[in-house]
């Protein structure tokens, strides 16, 4: 899981984490994170997420935060934007249309430099195994201010089953790494495994898919 993992994903174009489509969930839920047209969404860890796209229709800025050089730049082409790039401490600043990524490691943001109030996490918490988990939450809280909303996606099944990316994140876990800093709703929790589903390949027989819903609390 360190930084060669994920660069030979793209490179190896072992990257079936990429939905080719807009998840259905940011669809049903992005009003819940009570945003207004021009205000900024933070992405991390957000490969070329065609939810970006989806994000920056409804009018939003679109800060992602990417590891991998190669993703960042087939978001810009693939979506054919032009993008001007420089510079910025410990990233790679790329910028065009409605849409910021930061190239380099999520745990080097600092608190500040993302004045932003919403998240969108669907692939990052599940792409963290068990022994990251609590760096992220803490760093993720680190970046919130009070009132802060989280848009939260992720997987629940038994890990007996298959080893991740992606891992399931159950309900107390999710808990336990949130709950003392924000208030918790889940929104819905659906069964995800389709039939031609390549999980199944990997010995999954059940994958439940959940969205919750964290307010940052004063």
């Amino acid at each position: 899981m360190k930084r060669e993992f994920w660069e030979s994903c793209w490179q190896q174009n072992r990257i079936g984490f990429h939905m080719p489509h807009v998840h259905p969930y940011l669809k049903e839920f992005v009003s819940e994170l009570n945003l207004e047209a021009g205000e900024p969404i933070l992405v991390p860890l957000c490969g070329k997420s065609l939810d970006m796209i989806y994000l920056g229709q409804q009018g939003f800025e679109v800060l992602g935060v990417e590891l991998s050089l190669q993703a960042v730049e087939a978001f810009f082409r693939e979506n054919r934007f032009d993008a001007e790039s420089s510079t910025e401490g410990a990233f790679r600043r790329f910028c065009g249309g409605p849409f910021e990524i930061l190239c380099g490691d999520f745990f080097e943001l600092e608190p500040g430099r993302i004045p932003v109030r919403a998240v969108y996490d669907r692939g990052s918490l599940v792409a963290m195994p068990p022994e990251m988990r609590p760096r992220y939450a803490r760093h993720l809280t680190e970046l919130l201010c009070a009132g802060s909303r989280v848009l939260l996606i992720s997987y629940d099944y038994d890990p007996s089953q298959m080893e991740g990316p992606p891992f399931g994140v159950s309900d107390t876990e999710i808990a336990t790494l949130y709950g003392d800093a924000f208030r918790i709703r889940k929104l819905c929790a659906r069964d995800a495994l389709a039939e031609n589903s390549p999980l199944k390949a990997r010995g999954l027989t059940a994958l439940v898919e959940k969205a919750h819903l964290l307010i940052r609390n004063p």
